[in-house]
């Protein structure tokens, strides 16, 4: 099966709805509190130990389902690894959290590739029944990290829904291309809208769902509607 685009504002809200039809209602209230606490709070910032943490743990772990791996390597040599990454990169994350994918994708595509690489390529000894192997990161951990990092600017992938349907593969470049492909899908659904009409309005629907104070941005939502 290969991915078929959003045609349309009006498809775009559905699949969207259906996406939160599917999931777990913990899924969305766990992103949430996420992406509450560290970009609209900004209570843990992504370059401290408790802001490491909470990505890791919360959200890479539990919400983006990587405890199946992330499980078998020692908590705190990844937090370590993960922490210097950061701080190693702190300056360009930080010059980046005023980015957007709508206005800034194409001129900072550089950068993007390059924390991609950084972070992709971190090396993890990981548990195994014949004693422990050497693993990295990999692109999928990478781009959910990169997504919590940068939200306005990084979108989520993950092998089964987006690299096999988009017949990418798991390269810096691969990642390139699958965001470019993802900001020609938003100018097709915004069509005299505002991405924050659309945060606004998808907002309120959450609250509907019961998840108030909740808030996704356009990337997650984008993200959504790969389901």
């Amino acid at each position: 099966m290969t991915y078929q685009p959003v045609r349309d504002y009006h498809e775009f809200v559905r699949r969207v709805k259906e996406y939160h039809d599917e999931f777990s209602p913990c899924d969305s209230m766990t992103y949430c509190y996420v992406y509450r606490k560290i970009h609209l709070e900004k209570k843990w910032p992504t370059e401290t130990k408790e802001g490491v943490h909470l990505i890791l743990v919360a959200y890479l772990k539990h919400w983006g389902r990587m405890q199946r791996w992330l499980g078998r390597v020692n908590e705190n040599e990844l937090l370590a690894e993960v922490q210097g990454t950061i701080e190693k990169n702190l300056k360009e994350i930080t010059r980046l959290e005023s980015a957007n994918i709508r206005s800034d994708l194409m001129s900072e595509m550089g950068s993007v590739q390059e924390l991609f690489n950084q972070f992709c390529g971190i090396k993890l000894r990981v548990k195994s029944k014949n004693g422990s192997q050497d693993w990295t990161l990999g692109p999928t951990s990478t781009g959910k990290l990169l997504h919590m990092l940068l939200p306005q600017l990084c979108i989520i992938w993950d092998r089964e829904v987006v690299r096999e349907k988009w017949k990418l593969g798991d390269t810096s470049g691969d990642y390139a291309t699958y965001l470019q492909k993802k900001r020609e899908e938003l100018e097709v659904i915004l069509k005299g809208r505002t991405v924050r009409d659309i945060e606004v309005e998808h907002k309120e629907y959450l609250e509907s769902l019961g998840f108030t104070g909740a808030y996704e941005p356009i990337t997650k939502m984008l993200d959504e509607v790969n389901y």
